[in-house]
């Protein structure tokens, strides 16, 4: 994964929410780069 430069969120929250977070955000990148981002409705599960 490519190096991201800390910002206020990565240093107020635990390493464990900051990886979930990093996760959801790389689904929902892949899910708008396969054109299913109108089925997500602001949720992934």
């Amino acid at each position: 994964m490519m190096d991201v430069e800390t910002n206020a969120i990565s240093t107020t929250c635990g390493e464990e929410e900051w990886a979930l977070r990093q996760d959801t955000a790389a689904a929902f990148r892949l899910l708008d780069r396969y054109g299913m981002s109108d089925l997500t409705n602001g949720s992934v599960v």
